[in-house]
């Protein structure tokens, strides 16, 4: 009996690998016989780096770059053996390095500017670009300036702006840019199709969870606008209608509108990168899952991009998550036989983290084949 086990991360508690690492362990104290495929998974947002190395290898290289404060962090990017680069936008500007000092009007893209440089000095000829996770608000305009784009207040000073002073800026300088990002092909990998403004746009849906109050919200979301018409006075493009534009706090807009990039669809891509279909293609069970599944998992996030898959053979799907509220129809249409909870509960997140573990392994324990 062959299992794949494919499951994302469990937000803030455990990354994919842990978990894969986890499932494997109980099931095989419990199917002693059974061949166990750990093949953890991402959309295109935090987990992403570690899910591609875990699955092809490469060269991981830690670089010290500013954080979402300014102040220096330490983050990786990683050279594939075939010489793309994979840079995580969470490694330089994500939420788990402010934790709880959330302010999407003051934190910057810039560091992850920094690791494309990075990976442009080290002569990568593509740069898979994982977009979520983010702290930020700033439009990838931080990342941008990084990168040599100059942005001007109504004064004429130059300045860097963050997602608070984006209606600050007067005019773009995109003379200044590294020539090479013209001769490098960059995949902006992003799991929402959420455009850049509006009351459905990147800052009323995402920026509340960064932190936002409901006072920053229109000036977020102006600010947002406000960037895009520069943007479009430099380059004569829009980029209000690019679906996906507001994934990472308008990151995605930023990528299209800085290095050209192309959006693709996060899960679908690291699919294919670290050849799922085969893996599965001879599986009796397939077993994926996530902190909190709801009907939104199933909506181009790493559930239904596995379950898609797995509905192409003859596996059967399992799911085992934290918790589940996605409603019968939506687990029998996507192919989900049985699901499993961790039921991990706690006052404070450090708690709940010392507990998911343990929590996990013993639903894991509980999974019948």
């Amino acid at each position: 009996m062959k299992v794949v086990i494919a499951p994302d991360s469990f937000k803030g508690t455990l990354t994919a690998a842990e978990v894969a690492s986890l499932i494997a362990k109980a099931l095989k104290e419990n199917y002693p016989e059974t061949e166990t495929d750990e093949a953890p998974v991402a959309d295109g947002g935090e987990g992403t780096l570690d899910c591609i190395y875990k699955a092809i290898g490469g060269q991981l290289i830690s670089k010290r770059v500013r954080g979402p404060y300014q102040k220096k962090v330490t983050a990786r990017l990683l050279i594939t053996p075939g010489g793309s680069a994979v840079v995580e936008l969470a490694e330089a500007a994500g939420l788990a390095i402010v934790k709880d000092n959330k302010n999407p009007m003051l934190t910057t893209t810039y560091g992850v500017g920094e690791l494309i440089k990075e990976a442009l000095d080290r002569g990568a000829g593509e740069v898979i670009l994982a977009l979520g996770g983010s702290s930020t608000n700033d439009g990838g305009i931080g990342m941008a300036v990084a990168l040599g784009l100059k942005a001007y207040d109504k004064d004429g000073n130059e300045f860097l702006p963050t997602g608070g002073t984006l209606s600050e800026i007067w005019r773009l300088d995109f003379r200044g840019l590294d020539t090479r990002i013209s001769k490098t092909r960059f995949l902006a990998l992003c799991d929402v199709t959420t455009g850049l403004c509006g009351k459905e746009g990147a800052a009323y849906i995402f920026a509340p969870q960064k932190g936002a109050t409901a006072e920053m919200l229109p000036l977020l979301d102006k600010g947002l606008f406000d960037l895009n018409k520069r943007i479009e006075e430099a380059t004569g493009k829009s980029y209000l209608e690019l679906e996906g534009g507001g994934a990472a706090g308008g990151a995605g807009a930023g990528a299209a509108a800085f290095l050209s990039a192309k959006m693709v669809r996060g899960i679908e891509t690291i699919l294919d990168l670290i050849n799922f279909d085969a893996r599965i293609k001879d599986a009796d069970y397939v077993i994926t899952g996530e902190g909190r599944a709801d009907n939104q998992s199933f909506m181009g996030k790493v559930l239904s991009g596995v379950a898609n898959r797995v509905s192409e053979t003859n596996a059967k799907l399992i799911l085992l998550v934290g918790s589940c509220v996605a409603d019968e129809e939506t687990l029998k249409r996507y192919g989900v036989t049985a699901v499993y909870q961790t039921g991990t509960k706690g006052n404070t997140l450090s708690e709940i983290k010392k507990k998911a573990p343990a929590d996990l392994y013993f639903a894991a324990k509980k999974i019948v084949l």
